[in-house]
């Protein structure tokens, strides 16, 4: 069985969702499945074979079937995540069989397993990304709590961290409800705590000043929330520490503009922490990239700074 991964086979991907279907009371073989989908659909050509062939609707089927095989969660949930990567129609044929609710239910059932979290996270970001009504349905699911629940039980797992914070980008993008979820939830102070912990790897930064980004975008209670749980100066520190990074400088300019909007106390907070000096020094190094130049100056407009 599978034995076409060996081989190469030209039509692995559909050959391993044909398996699926015909073996579902082998909850061995369904795992080797999901593993395998999770390896062929590391390319957009593949993604697309994947789509047609059935494979996000067997894996969220073999994920209603074996929800406490701990080993089979973990595999379906980064199936999904590389299957949504960046393929708009999976995320649609993921969000309307239920796999963000799968999802969520694999990580209630399986907190205290790392790996679970991570992917979970990871599919739930992917399942988001760019797709308000996956965003909708993660918020009816709980996906904020379990999110935060997922970072707070594993603080030191920087893939978990990292992953935690782009689901609640993602998750809370333009969606008001969410964001005031994530604000309740405690989702702002967990940012914090993990940008703090994690101060050098950029992709805790990148998608943490995002979820602060989106989670203060025209939200005043989070931004007061923001400004007391520290997230003005740990942006800042991010944008100083991560200079090189564009996609750190863009998403945390975001932030800073965001957090400083009609907030004064956070205004107070960006000046003194040097965000000013830093904002101007990282859109000269990053001349040429327009969105760090916009963000950029949204912010130092807020702080009343006129670019020479």
């Amino acid at each position: 069985m599978f034995d076409w991964l060996e081989r190469g086979q030209a039509d692995a991907v559909e050959a391993t969702v044909a398996a699926l279907k015909a073996n579902l009371a082998s909850p061995a073989l369904q795992e080797r499945g999901a593993r395998a989908l999770a390896t062929l659909t590391r390319t957009e050509s593949s993604r697309e074979r994947a789509g047609r062939a059935g494979a996000v609707e067997e894996i969220v089927a073999t994920m209603q079937r074996h929800m406490s095989i701990v080993s089979m969660m973990e595999a379906c949930c980064l199936a999904l995540f590389y299957m949504t990567c960046g393929n708009a129609d999976n995320r649609i044929k993921a969000g309307s069989t239920g796999a963000i609710e799968c999802v969520v239910a694999a990580m209630r059932a399986h907190a205290g397993h790392a790996d679970v979290q991570k992917y979970g996270c990871c599919a739930l970001g992917n399942m988001t990304c760019d797709n308000a009504d996956n965003a909708i349905k993660a918020g009816s699911a709980g996906a904020m709590d379990c999110v935060v629940a997922a970072m707070r039980a594993h603080t030191s797992h920087v893939g978990v961290q990292e992953s935690g914070c782009l689901a609640l980008k993602n998750t809370t993008f333009g969606n008001a409800d969410n964001i005031i979820k994530a604000g309740s939830g405690g989702a702002i102070e967990c940012v914090v705590a993990a940008m703090r912990a994690h101060a050098d790897n950029g992709g805790v930064q990148q998608w943490g000043c995002g979820a602060l980004s989106n989670m203060t975008s025209d939200n005043a209670d989070n931004s007061i929330k923001a400004g007391s749980a520290g997230a003005v100066e740990c942006v800042v520190d991010a944008i100083r520490a991560h200079d090189g990074n564009a996609g750190v400088q863009e998403e945390g300019f975001a932030a800073l503009g965001n957090m400083t909007y009609d907030n004064a106390d956070n205004k107070i907070k960006a000046g003194s922490a040097g965000a000013i000096e830093c904002v101007v020094a990282a859109m000269r190094v990053h001349a040429s990239n327009s969105g760090v130049q916009e963000r950029g100056r949204v912010f130092l407009d807020r702080m009343g700074y006129a670019m020479q």
